[in-house]
């Protein structure tokens, strides 16, 4: 049988599977217990399809020779295909505890172990494979890949420069350095890397999308949108290009191209909850009834992911609304907020606590002695207040005007604030450490704003920062920027609570998704608000929304003035300007001015009992 063995093994080795298979039977009806002819014929079976053959074959030779190493791992090979990872991992083991050289085990127990969300593990039996002296491209591209998954980037950077020492066309390997330099910070090293990755391969449709989101967050949307289309181009299918093209399309005002990007995103994807929540979010969901329909089928399903449900809760809530159907529109935000608030960990405690140092730090006498210091530039200027109270409104408006750029939410103000405290060499947080500082710091953090902030816009007069949470720093945008111009808006209170209760945010905002916890927030803003004013006389300009809506060209005339602004007309033709806005409130700014959204909160007071109570006398404001 040995010459028929060798002839089987040859044509396996040939890639002639069936007549590989036909010698292995013909072998086993003399030998039926020939170990080293099953794990062969198991792994000529598992090439061919035959799933349960190849089961049947592997674990009789196991059985039959329990230290035979080959067979185990052939056996794992299988059982990972199969899905029954836990179970092809033991194989594996068993392969390299008996054959400790077992390269391949080694490597395919790592992947195995990754794939089973124990990147440690897997850490270890790529190293234990590295220690064999297995120094190969593919092997480091791994241990990067596992050391992404746990966040240590710069040992995963290292990693991928390393596989893409040893192979410099290694396209994936490229691209997946140039993610971990997005994390490390280095945008331009990044670019560098997803562009060698497109250059050794143009049809790398990953490469593409991912250099596509990291213009997206640099607010590049024109060139995001190109890379979402050449990654399109590369692979029609590819569902997440199709959701972040739309999304960048909705920031820049193609509200209808933007929609047809969910729709084909729907298309390759039926079950793609985002693509099916931001459709309902740019389109007129209220008459989407197949939208609707599939959005609550997805909501329904038990094995949804977190993020998804919430979404959708809040999407059919916006469906309802629109709708009329009120108390069922409730009942979903009701039931999105529940969820998102199990997700967060916010303690009211600790913000009333920031609040209450915020008052004490920046007092009256404190703002009196430092407050003539800091950068005297007038180029910023600053929208702040609640969330949906009409920042974006005012900064469309503003943006409008030929001297002004909107930069939209920046977050500049909130990172000095986080790192003051190493700055100075203090032990105490953000605003406490502040007491701790010289005054010659303020004119150097102004500068420092400053550089960024005219970065964005060359040879503007005006820069607006419309990051509505700058109101609890505002005592510190005085000492860094005395001159800065101040714009707070304001609404009523319960229209302002109901909307941010009724929309799902991108990002922060965590105080906004319990009824109760939300009109807390706002008691304190007021109180802090109502703080900077006797602080900061004669610096702050309150807008109110309802102002704007009931006079625009007067709201509008009185704004460009606070602003040291001449008058110009197309400030009153806002909704005309074309600009990127990439904020909740993106497609109400490329309307004219409606009053529709004053007393919403009313078609559900019935159900606001928490809000109410909590805001006390302010819900009658």
């Amino acid at each position: 049988m040995q010459e028929v063995f060798d002839r089987a093994v040859s044509r396996h080795n040939a890639g002639d599977l069936a007549g590989a298979q036909k010698l292995y039977r013909r072998i086993l009806k003399a030998e039926p217990n020939n170990p080293q002819v099953l794990n062969l014929a198991g792994v000529a079976a598992f090439q061919l399809g035959q799933r349960k053959r190849a089961v049947d074959s592997l674990s009789k030779a196991i059985a039959l020779a329990p230290d035979y190493g080959d067979a185990h791992y052939n056996y794992g090979n299988v059982l990972t295909q199969l899905g029954r990872l836990e179970d092809a991992a033991a194989r594996f083991r068993e392969a390299v505890r008996l054959e400790p050289g077992h390269g391949d085990a080694h490597f395919n127990l790592g992947t195995v172990l990754l794939d089973l969300g124990r990147p440690e593990d897997a850490l270890e039996s790529y190293r234990k494979l590295l220690a064999l002296g297995a120094d190969v491209p593919e092997l480091h591209n791994s241990i990067g890949l596992v050391l992404s998954e746990l966040a240590r980037w710069d040992e995963a950077a290292e990693s991928f420069e390393n596989a893409i020492r040893g192979r410099t066309d290694f396209v994936q390997a490229h691209c997946a350095l140039a993610l971990a330099r997005m994390e490390q910070g280095r945008m331009e090293d990044a670019k560098t890397s997803f562009r060698a990755a497109i250059t050794i391969d143009p049809a790398y449709a990953r490469a593409h999308y991912n250099l596509g989101n990291l213009q997206r967050t640099a607010g590049q949307l024109e060139e995001a949108a190109a890379c979402y289309e050449r990654a399109i181009k590369a692979d029609p299918a590819y569902v997440l290009a199709h959701n972040n093209l739309g999304l960048t399309l909705n920031e820049l005002g193609r509200l209808a191209a933007a929609a047809d990007s969910f729709r084909r995103a729907i298309a390759a994807d039926r079950d793609y909850a985002p693509a099916r929540i931001n459709l309902a979010n740019v389109s007129d969901s209220a008459t989407d009834e197949a939208n609707i329909r599939e959005m609550a089928r997805l909501a329904d399903k038990p094995d949804l992911a977190a993020d998804d449900a919430i979404g959708l809760q809040f999407a059919l809530g916006r469906a309802f609304g629109q709708q009329g159907a009120d108390d069922q529109a409730f009942s979903h935000f009701l039931a999105g907020n529940r969820l998102k608030r199990e997700t967060l960990n916010y303690d009211g405690a600790a913000m009333a606590e920031e609040f209450a140092t915020t008052l004490a730090v920046f007092d009256e006498a404190f703002m009196a002695r430092h407050g003539n210091g800091g950068n005297t530039s007038d180029l910023p200027i600053f929208i702040l207040g609640m969330p949906r109270s009409g920042t974006s409104l005012v900064e469309q408006i503003l943006a409008s005007h030929g001297d002004v750029h909107g930069a939209g939410e920046l977050h500049d103000v909130r990172k000095i604030a986080a790192a003051l405290p190493q700055r100075i060499g203090s032990k105490l947080p953000y605003p406490a450490c502040v007491r701790n500082a010289g005054d010659d710091i303020w004119a150097e953090l102004g500068g420092e704003y400053l550089d960024a902030v005219s970065r964005l816009a060359p040879g503007m007069r005006r820069v607006c920062d419309k990051m509505p949470g700058n109101f609890l720093r505002l005592g510190l945008i005085h000492l860094m920027l005395p001159n800065a111009t101040i714009i707070h808006c304001q609404r009523d209170a319960m229209d302002t609570c109901y909307s941010c209760f009724t929309l799902l945010f991108s990002e922060g905002q965590h105080f906004a998704y319990d009824l109760a916890e939300l009109g807390d927030y706002y008691r304190h803003y007021d109180r802090l608000m109502r703080h900077w004013h006797q602080v900061l006389p004669n610096r702050i300009l309150d807008l109110r929304y309802e102002d704007v809506v009931g006079d625009l060209e007067g709201s509008a005339r009185r704004l460009v003035a606070h602003c040291g602004l001449d008058w110009d007309d197309r400030c009153l033709e806002f909704h005309s300007t074309e600009r990127a806005v990439r904020t909740a409130s993106m497609s109400q700014v490329r309307k004219p001015i409606y009053a529709s959204s004053l007393g919403r909160w009313r078609r559900h007071e019935h159900h606001l009992g928490p809000l109410i109570d909590a805001l006390g006398p302010l819900a009658d404001t």
